[in-house]
């Protein structure tokens, strides 16, 4: 993602971030009491984990620099940063839970891809260890308009003097973003940024598929599913 888009992505979020924190304190509380290290997948601008306890450790992966710029911002101790694509990261410690929240998985456009990352996120898991992702399904669609018809949402940046206009759209399996930046020099950025929406019986089938075991699945707002699994070492 680009510069334009991290640097507004906490006041999108911010709201939702805090939500989603409680969501997973919760759900590891009933799950996994004692976990004290966590993996986030697409961690972005570290929203969930200024959002968490301290006692919890955590390692961020983000394929943006952009977006890594704005979590080191934050400069939260409890957390490592690295640069990776979450299909080929590889990592030699083990984790008691990985996470993957904010459409991070409906950034990888094909179920291959998906595939990789679920491949990724068992060799790092321990026993027991649990997965939580959200992701926006085929129902998402039915809460956004087409592109003719949809609206733009703006942010300024008074201090900056800049403005980032921004709308967000359906087109077939995809909602798609489309962002246009105006900086303070009088030069104009624009950014695509397509994410797909999934059938959530294949995501669950592909999930069975590498061995994972599915505890919940919690419906969200606008179609989106939160899914906690777990995955046991035979």
């Amino acid at each position: 993602m680009s510069y334009s888009f991290a640097s507004i992505y906490d006041k999108i979020y911010s709201l939702q971030a805090r939500r989603y924190a409680q969501l997973l304190y919760e759900i590891i509380e009933k799950y996994y009491p004692s976990t004290r290290y966590i993996l986030d997948l697409g961690c972005g601008t570290l929203l969930i984990e200024a959002n968490l306890p301290k006692k919890f450790k955590f390692v961020g992966i983000d394929a943006s620099s952009f977006m890594l710029k704005e979590a080191k911002k934050k400069k939260l101790k409890n957390v490592v940063l690295i640069k990776s694509d979450i299909r080929k990261f590889k990592l030699r410690k083990s984790f008691d839970v990985v996470i993957s929240l904010n459409d991070t998985i409906n950034h990888l456009l094909s179920l291959r891809e998906i595939r990789k990352v679920f491949k990724n996120v068992k060799k790092v898991l321990k026993s027991n260890g649990l997965f939580v992702f959200d992701i926006n399904t085929e129902e998402s669609l039915r809460y956004y308009l087409p592109k003719k018809l949809s609206n733009w949402i703006v942010f300024s940046d008074e201090g900056r003097k800049e403005v980032l206009v921004y709308r967000k759209f359906k087109e077939r399996k995809f909602l798609i973003w489309e962002i246009y930046y105006f900086t303070n020099n009088g030069t104009i950025k624009k950014e695509i940024i397509r994410e797909r929406v999934y059938n959530i019986k294949e995501i669950k089938h592909t999930l069975l598929r590498e061995g994972f075991n599915i505890l919940e699945e919690l419906l969200l707002k606008k179609g989106k599913v939160l899914i906690v699994s777990v995955f046991k070492l035979n």
